[in-house]
């Protein structure tokens, strides 16, 4: 594993060939609807959940509307774009075997609009004080425009908020979509800006396979995400994860990553580590004496590491352990290679265990240091 600075970059994308090329069939299709919608006297600008139920029958055929919780039943109303409208929201399944929704959901918001210079400027038909005149669809994800090819929002569930504008520090509005995993957890983050009516929504996007978290962020109170940290598990034995930590630079969409650190996944040193690696990774993080073999051993390590080191890049160990001696003399021993940061610079550090009984008893036996190189 190499640990390099990365960044989360907003979708910024380029002039599209036209939006007409793109949308053109499914915007005279939400026309028609409208129109329809419109003459029977059930849409206009604060409508119900039921003047847009006739938009379910312009989605795909392969596209399942989420029905719970309740917060994503349907069509949402939502709006952070720059106009006093309402649009809707409608999160799905997509990639389902046949009439399931296992697969990873996805989302997409109907812009209502009431004249035609959302597509040419220079011919405008407004049609002031009347119903929406048509529906624009903009996918959240998945998508493939530039900057948009990142995934998906979730894959059991979702939940979503929005964080409104501040006008006095010059923060936009961002739609917040968190994406539950198979482990209760959430492990995708999504967050969606206006980018204007051709290009759509832009995201910043966040994957964290174990689970993310968002320290000093209290969903409902209107404060945006300014700090998201991440946990990428290994496929390892000892359920440790890659963490990286992301600061949002100023009011942008944009956030600058920390270098990936090596880290048990559920957060705190386990009581008593199990594997050799565990035992390592815990005394590189509190230098605790009772994970050396003796006293002679922990003052040989503070030798070799006087300080927690600034970042643990990787753990390297093998699957079994080497068996020496017979009978009383039996010894099972097995080194582990770290590369760890410390004072700015990058090193090597070999880690000798030995496996011993457990002072405690029981019949148990622990891996303990005895010396490092």
């Amino acid at each position: 594993m190499t640990a390099t600075t990365k960044q989360a970059r907003p979708d910024l994308p380029g002039e599209l060939r036209t939006a007409l090329s793109r949308r053109w069939p499914l915007v005279v299709t939400l026309m028609l609807a409208a129109m329809l919608a419109s003459s029977c006297g059930i849409f206009n600008r604060s409508s119900t959940s039921a003047s847009t139920d006739f938009l379910v029958q312009t989605l795909p055929d392969d596209w399942t509307p989420m029905t719970e919780p309740a917060e994503v039943n349907g069509f949402q109303q939502v709006s952070i774009d720059d106009d006093e409208a309402k649009e809707y929201l409608l999160f799905f399944y997509y990639d389902s075997q046949v009439g399931a929704t296992n697969g990873p959901i996805g989302g997409i918001i109907y812009d209502g609009q009431d004249d035609t210079a959302i597509y040419d400027p220079n011919t405008v038909i407004p049609m002031p004080m009347q119903p929406l005149a048509f529906f624009v669809p903009y996918r959240l994800l998945p998508d493939w425009t530039a900057g948009k090819g990142q995934g998906y929002l979730g894959d059991e569930s979702v939940t979503w908020e929005v964080t409104p504008e501040d006008q006095n520090s010059g923060f936009e509005a961002e739609l917040v979509v968190q994406g539950i995993g198979a482990n209760g957890a959430t492990t995708r983050l999504s967050l969606f800006r206006w980018l204007g009516p051709k290009n759509g929504y832009g995201v910043t996007y966040f994957q964290g396979s174990y689970s993310i978290t968002m320290p000093d962020w209290t969903a409902g109170e209107g404060q945006r995400i300014d700090k998201v940290v991440t946990l990428e598990a290994f496929n390892d034995r000892s359920k440790l994860c890659s963490q990286t930590d992301w600061t949002r630079q100023s009011t942008s969409a944009q956030f600058t990553a920390t270098p990936s650190n090596v880290t048990f996944c559920l957060g705190a040193i386990p009581a008593q580590p199990t594997y050799p690696e565990e035992v390592v990774l815990a005394w590189l993080k509190e230098q605790n004496s009772e994970f050396a073999l003796t006293q002679d051993s922990q003052d040989q390590l503070l030798l070799v590491v006087p300080n927690p080191p600034q970042q643990i890049v990787s753990l390297i160990y093998p699957g079994t352990a080497t068996v020496s001696g017979t009978g009383n003399t039996t010894m099972s021993t097995m080194t582990v290679e770290s590369t760890i940061v410390q004072d700015g610079v990058q090193r090597v550090v070999k880690w000798h265990l030995r496996e011993v009984m457990a002072a405690e008893g029981g019949g148990t036996t622990r891996w303990r240091i005895e010396l490092a190189e």
